[in-house]
């Protein structure tokens, strides 16, 4: 738990770096936008649209893994009496929780969200899968191996990747990641309740995800290959945002924290 805290926080750190782009291009208006226009002219790639991408992409592995949807789940089923159970401050947390969510994006709303920016309708599914395997490549190549060639074709995925992305980046994609990591920081912070944990039988946040999906959620999660995906392309986007001016001349090496990224990203189960 304590290493999806830590994806938290820099979620935050990329978001108010995108907030932050955002005032001064537009003003403290932008504080109080939700649809924004791009900060920079279209076909530029903008550095803080891609950290607010990151993001999205960070809060669709973690739905893989149950989170936020479990809590919302129990929330529900405690509010309609299918889950009759009273433990005092936690249970009125829950019910704060629960009544919040008329102000929060809905399932429905956040899966258009990163359909929008990483769904197969974009180009985004194909560079991925690209980008993974050369990086897998180049961790995998023999020592005796030149492996410029993969080098550049990095370069060229990550560049068309980004610009992508970066295009897409815009409107309330800065709102959307601020107010859905909201959502699963509170959402995480519920399922470290130990009162809570206590009500369905103990055991620790993923513990409670894997053991109660099956009656919340109607399906069986799994959710430690969902959470290696999640750290592993928040590191990947992070890296392509940080070196968005430079990508067509970045060098990798075989150790390099992007290359150890791609090989988590594929051993969880990431195309």
């Amino acid at each position: 738990m304590s290493d999806v805290l830590r994806q938290v926080e820099r979620c935050d750190r990329l978001l108010g770096d995108h907030l932050a782009a955002a005032v001064q291009v537009f003003g403290a208006a932008a504080l109080g936008v939700i649809d924004l226009p791009p900060l920079e002219a279209p076909g530029r790639l903008v550095r803080p649209q891609l950290r607010a991408a990151a993001t999205l992409f960070w809060c669709a592995q973690v739905e893989g893994a149950g989170v936020p949807e479990i809590v919302d789940a129990l929330a529900e089923a405690m509010w309609t009496g299918r889950w009759a159970v009273s433990f005092g401050a936690t249970a009125d947390r829950l019910m704060r929780y629960r009544r919040g969510g008329e102000d929060r994006f809905s399932r429905d709303e956040r899966k258009a969200i990163y359909e929008r920016l990483f769904g197969e309708g974009t180009d985004f599914p194909a560079h991925w899968r690209a980008l993974v395997g050369d990086l897998v490549e180049i961790e995998r190549a023999p020592l005796d191996r030149g492996i410029g060639d993969v080098i550049a074709r990095v370069q060229v995925t990550a560049r068309e990747l980004a610009q992508g992305l970066s295009d897409r980046a815009i409107g309330i994609t800065g709102f959307a990641g601020r107010e859905i990591v909201a959502h699963v920081r509170e959402a995480l912070a519920l399922l470290r309740d130990p009162d809570l944990a206590r009500a369905l039988g103990g055991g620790g946040a993923w513990q409670i995800v894997r053991q109660h999906a099956p009656w919340l959620l109607g399906r069986p999660i799994d959710p430690l290959p969902a959470l290696d995906r999640a750290q592993a392309g928040l590191t990947l986007l992070e890296w392509i945002a940080a070196r968005a001016d430079g990508l067509d001349a970045v060098l990798i090496g075989r150790a390099d924290p992007v290359v150890r990224a791609a090989s988590r990203w594929r051993a969880s189960g990431g195309a």
